[in-house]
């Protein structure tokens, strides 16, 4: 009878393990307090990109010093797009100090939850909505006030906050590619990205 428990307990041990190595890494979106970030075009006086950061909590679903995260990729899905479009210009970021600096090489993962940025790099598509000049030229008067040719603006919540279809437009529907390293072998993960 012992033996018989013993056996049940070791089987469901096992399926219990094998179910959740299926998912190497759990990614979790939390709420991004970094500034969204503009830049205006080469000899034009509006916003040709607006970059949106994303942060994310990265972890393995067991224990595993193996894993490690690569490079990203980014599926625009935007409603100012035409089409559906992958893009390798998201930049990954590792918040360890004050100042946020790119990630060169791999990152490990572990059990224990990792912070990381992604700043994606959403074109604007002034044809698509004439709102878009009308909202932005603010700050692209303020920019050429300045001399500048990036400026760091409100966080994505107090964007969200003031004008919710634009964020919901640029970022609803994308998705990002997260490529781990595991045992020697590429697995990519997609997750779709939250509007929060």
């Amino acid at each position: 009878m012992k033996t018989n428990m013993l056996i049940f307990i070791l089987i469901i041990i096992v399926t219990c393990f094998s179910c959740s190595s299926n998912k190497k890494i759990v990614v979790e979106q939390i709420d991004s307090n970094y500034p969204i970030i503009l830049v205006k075009g080469k000899n034009v006086n509006k916003i040709s990109t607006i970059k949106f950061p994303l942060v994310f909590n990265i972890s393995t679903s067991f224990f595993d010093k193996s894993a490690k995260l690569g490079s990203i990729g980014y599926l625009h899905n935007s409603l100012l797009l035409k089409k559906a479009t992958w893009m390798a210009g998201a930049i990954l970021y590792n918040p360890k100090s004050d100042d946020l600096q790119p990630v060169k090489r791999l990152q490990k993962i572990s059990f224990i939850k990792n912070e990381f940025v992604v700043y994606t790099r959403h074109s604007v598509s002034y044809h698509k909505n004439d709102e878009l000049g009308r909202f932005f030229q603010s700050y692209c008067d303020y920019m050429n006030e300045n001399h500048k040719d990036t400026l760091h603006i409100e966080s994505i919540q107090q964007l969200k906050n003031k004008n919710p279809d634009l964020v919901n437009a640029f970022l609803e529907g994308d998705s990002l590619l997260f490529r781990v390293y595991y045992n020697h072998n590429l697995v990519p993960y997609t997750y779709p990205v939250r509007v929060k």
